[in-house]
């Protein structure tokens, strides 16, 4: 039972597994302050929407049940009018603050601190490599490891735990729309799921062009480590322009790789709206 959960939580949270084993119950704790912030993001803007009402419509007599935020705003003891709810919004949006500085503030130490054990990791295996390897070894990609790669996995962290932020915030309104509408939230729903499916395309292309990028970002690292080594020999034999001419060919390379990832951004962020509109046509 137990092999069982774990294979599905390495093929489904592969990040999640991968993060918790650096960071083990650090990790927990950044998600319940990130979600938090989500929480409370997602409370204040829920908020506002009687606000509006208010001040679209000062004389109107409110139903304090007519929907949760309402109904909650009631439960707290707290008579809806304009001057209430709006102390109300700025105390949640403050409090959110607080929690945002303090989760940001956190997140820098530990983000540091997971850095610095990376490389750590990295340079006490790197000692115990095969010399017989490491003659072999492409310098380029080693190079690359050590630099761009560990950087890389950093923001890979501060992403998902993004991620965790925003699902927070889905998840808010998610519930007061269903206690508001049920079919409609339903239809939402059903509409994020089939966007899934175009999403997760876009997924795969990206995660093969950054394997891509990968790949040339090692060499272009290896020929810098070899056009700096042999600069005396390159000079004197006069082929200096051929290897700067690879090197730049190699920049346009990478390049080219790191466009079509910025390209594939653009579009999963661009047709988010226009894809949900379509589908609930």
């Amino acid at each position: 039972m137990i092999v069982a959960i774990k294979k599905i939580l390495k093929k489904y949270l592969a990040s999640f597994v991968y993060f918790y084993r650096e960071l083990g119950y650090k990790l927990f704790l950044i998600i319940l302050l990130s979600f938090s912030v989500g929480l409370l993001d997602g409370l204040g803007l829920a908020i506002f929407m009687p606000l509006l009402d208010l001040v679209a419509n000062p004389e109107k007599v409110v139903d304090e049940s007519q929907t949760p935020i309402h109904e909650f705003i009631n439960t707290l003891g707290i008579t809806i009018n304009f001057s209430n709810v709006l102390i109300l919004m700025v105390s949640v949006f403050l409090f959110k603050g607080m929690m945002k500085f303090l989760s940001s503030s956190y997140q820098v130490n530990i983000f540091q601190s997971f850095i610095k054990n990376i490389r750590l990791k990295i340079i006490t295996s790197f000692n115990q490599i095969n010399f017989k390897y490491f003659s072999s070894a492409d310098v380029g990609r080693i190079q690359n490891t050590f630099t761009t790669e560990v950087d890389r996995v950093s923001y890979a962290c501060r992403f998902y735990l993004k991620g965790i932020e925003s699902l927070a915030l889905i998840i808010t309104y998610v519930v007061l729309a269903f206690l508001s509408n049920a079919e409609f939230t339903l239809l939402v729903i059903l509409g994020g799921a089939l966007t899934n499916f175009i999403y997760s395309h876009i997924n795969k292309t990206t995660k093969k062009q950054s394997s891509i990028l990968v790949k040339r970002n090692s060499l272009y690292q290896g020929m810098v480590i070899q056009y700096v080594s042999m600069f005396k020999y390159l000079k004197v034999s006069g082929r200096i322009q051929v290897f700067t001419d690879k090197i730049k060919s190699q920049i346009l390379n990478v390049e080219s790789a790191n466009k079509k990832i910025g390209i594939l951004n653009s579009l999963s962020q661009s047709i988010r709206e226009p894809l949900m509109i379509l589908i609930l046509r």
